[in-house]
């Protein structure tokens, strides 16, 4: 079961969240994923959460997004976030689009 894995973030460093995405691009990459979506500009339609980011990824399964989450290279890259950015990161089943 394909699953999407889905970031909002309000950056507040922004060359140290350019350190951070690159290194978690390169983490994303070596484990499969497929950006959907990611960067900005956004149009906030509701609510006041103040994100200024968001990322989509697509994994092949939930246990890939998880094997992402908890790699060495993706929590190395999230060292390089702390402080930079807030986030907020969930997966969710992918369903395809109807034809």
């Amino acid at each position: 079961m394909k699953t999407i894995l889905i970031t909002l973030a309000r950056v507040e460093d922004a060359v140290r969240y350019a350190r951070y995405a690159g290194l978690a691009t390169h983490a994303a990459a070596a484990h499969g994923a497929r950006f959907l979506t990611r960067g900005a500009p956004l149009e906030t339609l509701e609510g006041q959460m103040g994100v200024n980011r968001a990322v989509v990824s697509l994994f092949d399964s939930p246990d890939a997004a998880r094997t992402y989450y908890r790699s060495q290279q993706y929590q190395a890259a999230r060292l390089e976030r702390l402080g930079a950015a807030q986030f907020e990161m969930v997966m969710a089943q992918y369903t395809e689009p109807e034809a």
